[in-house]
């Protein structure tokens, strides 16, 4: 269970980078 929650926190922090660098395009 720990696994899976350092793997959502992963994947919500790349989707926050993902979407800031999008944002100037």
């Amino acid at each position: 269970m720990f696994i899976l929650w350092q793997y959502l926190r992963l994947f919500i922090f790349f989707n926050m980078i993902n979407r800031f660098f999008l944002l100037p395009f």
